[in-house]
C-alpha cells in the first residue's frame, strides 16, 4: 500500500484489448499501480485468444512490471479453437 491509504477505497482491472483500442494511456497503466487486481488479456479490435492474430504484448507487459503488478491474468477472449489456442496463448504470455 502507498502512503495515500492503508485501505484502497477501490479496485481496478484493466483489460488490455480496450487499451488498445482506446488511448493507451501508458501513464495511467502505471500510476494504478496497487489499485491493479485483475489483468484481461486478449488481442486488440477482435478480442481474440493471443496467438490467433498478431498482437504486440511486450510493452503491455513491460507497464505492468512498472506497476509492480503481481496479480492474476486472465485470458478473455474468442477463441476458433479453445483447444489447440490455450497452449500456444499461454507460452505466448509466459515468455512476457
Amino acid at each position: 500500500m502507498s502512503s495515500r491509504s492503508a485501505t484502497p477505497i477501490f479496485v481496478c482491472w484493466w483489460t488490455v484489448s480496450r487499451w488498445w483500442l482506446d488511448d493507451n494511456d501508458e501513464d495511467a497503466l502505471v500510476e494504478a499501480g496497487e489499485l491493479l487486481h485483475h489483468v484481461h488479456v486478449a488481442t486488440g479490435r477482435n478480442r481474440l485468444v493471443p496467438g490467433e492474430e498478431p498482437a504486440d504484448f511486450a510493452r503491455f507487459f513491460t507497464l505492468l512490471r512498472e506497476a509492480k503488478y503481481q496479480g492474476p491474468i486472465c485470458i478473455e477472449a474468442h477463441a476458433n479453437d479453445p483447444a489447440g489456442s490455450a497452449p500456444r496463448a499461454l507460452e505466448i504470455l509466459s515468455t512476457r
